[in-house]
């Protein structure tokens, strides 16, 4: 089976922009663009072009008063998907592409083209579109939850190739009886390529902040935990054992003025700060700098892609030991404790008071990292997901 040669892929993101999904789409167009694979990205008007040779970026028409897009489902998404469809038309040529590569809800409109024109179809699966409507809190109902349901099983079937992101979707997906489609390609590559290199000024305006830093890189949704991180130095701080600065980076405006005011009343504010949304380059340099890093997530079944770039850092993790990080993280390389204010505050004040210990837990993370994750293997795991979606349609047609 040959390679695919061009690749039209959907992606219902605001692509790019730095957060989870648009970080993994664009590690797919990586990967693509490295083996000279030519993708037409049909997108959101949101976001930026990501410059990649072979890959082009259309973007749908801009929606009146839509300037953004929030984490997971919302009221204005099923809107801005009927545009992707309508541009999708308008972009789609007979007999030029390979194969149909689609990400999240966009793989209904897979499906249509799969039936329609013939093309291999490979769904990316980055979380399951049922449990979004209970992880994001949007919806409750046990109607739209089954809606959600059957469409991911309308699109898991009619589809000829499932890429999945961690442990716990492919277990999901074997479960629903699709394990001969799957392939498990987390999102382990390396984004240094999404900046320059030079110094950056996220942090120019507070140049003496004191040490040592603890760093959360991520957005500021529920599930994350913040409110968890706040608690843990507010029982450090009662203890008499707290030393340094946190360093919060990312949410919108809305959700870190939200976190400012939690901080405030639980007295933390004026060693907690809040740097809001910044970019890939600047979240990279905090990584760098970084004396601990913390994902204090308390729910969730989706490997935080923070976690990747944690491990190759070389410094030292607590995390919570929910199976969102347990898939990835063993207490080898991290400090994997219990979702409660004082297991995580133990674990930070430990860390904290021991800087020969920081060296060592982080040593032993970017050895497990580069041990397991390379963006070599991430290219070919890619290419099999694709031919393995060309060859079951090909079998298929045969039938």
């Amino acid at each position: 089976m040959r390679r695919p040669r061009r690749v039209l892929m959907f992606a219902p993101e605001p692509v790019f922009t730095p957060r989870g999904t648009p970080f993994s789409v664009v590690g797919r167009l990586k990967a693509y663009s490295d083996l000279g694979v030519e993708v037409d990205v049909v997108t959101y008007h949101l976001g930026q072009d990501v410059p990649l040779p072979g890959i082009r970026f259309h973007r749908i028409w801009r929606l009146p008063g839509v300037r953004k897009v929030k984490v997971g489902p919302s009221l204005v998404k099923p809107w801005l998907d009927l545009l992707l469809l309508m541009k999708a038309s308008l972009v789609w040529k007979p007999h030029r592409y390979d194969l149909i590569h689609t990400h999240e809800e966009a793989g209904v409109i897979g499906v249509l083209w799969r039936e329609i024109f013939g093309c291999p179809h490979l769904y990316d699966m980055h979380s399951s579109l049922a449990q979004q409507m209970t992880n994001f809190r949007f919806s409750s109902s046990r109607w739209v939850r089954r809606a959600m349901e059957d469409i991911e099983r309308l699109i898991l079937t009619h589809c000829d190739s499932v890429l999945v992101i961690c442990e716990d979707l492919r277990r999901y997906v074997e479960g629903l009886g699709y394990g001969e489609k799957l392939t498990l390609l987390e999102n382990t590559l390396d984004y240094s390529f999404l900046w320059d290199g030079k110094s950056p000024g996220v942090l120019q305006d507070e140049p003496n902040l004191p040490r040592p830093w603890v760093v959360y890189v991520g957005t500021l949704e529920p599930y994350q935990g913040i409110d968890l991180l706040l608690a843990s130095v507010r029982t450090l701080r009662d203890g008499k054992a707290w030393t340094g600065t946190v360093l919060v980076a990312g949410g919108s405006h809305d959700q870190v003025d939200y976190y400012r005011g939690l901080a405030r009343e639980l007295g933390v504010d004026e060693v907690v700060s809040f740097l809001g949304t910044v970019g890939p380059r600047e979240a990279e340099e905090l990584v760098r700098r970084a004396d601990v890093l913390v994902s204090p997530r308390t729910s969730g079944t989706n490997t935080p892609l923070k976690i990747y770039s944690y491990l190759r850092s070389g410094k030292p993790i607590v995390a919570t030991n929910i199976w969102s990080h347990t898939q990835v993280l063993n207490p080898d390389v991290c400090r994997l404790v219990a979702p409660e204010p004082s297991d995580f505050a133990a674990a930070l004040g430990e860390l904290l008071a021991k800087p020969g210990l920081r060296a060592s837990l982080g040593e032993r993370a970017r050895r497990f990292a580069a041990e397991r994750f390379s963006d070599d293997r991430y290219r070919e795991t890619l290419l099999a997901a694709a031919l393995r979606a060309m060859e079951r349609k090909s079998e298929s047609c045969a039938a």
